[in-house]
């Protein structure tokens, strides 16, 4: 989980769940897209977090036509 904006010890005391405050260097297969912060907005998915063929679950729906569908 990579949230920017999320305080790491709260989550994991919260929701008992890791997360990263940095952009991860590596590409996933899925990505879920689970909010419309502007950074994300803003991000080239297919460069930085999708290889070709992977799939993004844009849970807002407020990504791109082109960029939901790579």
């Amino acid at each position: 989980i990579f949230d920017p904006w999320a305080d790491v010890k709260e989550v994991a005391h919260e929701y008992g769940l890791s997360i990263i405050n940095s952009m991860p260097d590596e590409k996933y297969d899925g990505v879920v897209l689970c909010v419309a912060h502007q950074q994300f907005l803003s991000l080239d998915f297919s460069e930085r977090l999708k290889p070709e063929g992977g799939v993004i679950y844009d849970v807002k729906g407020v990504l791109k036509q082109k960029d939901a569908c790579l």
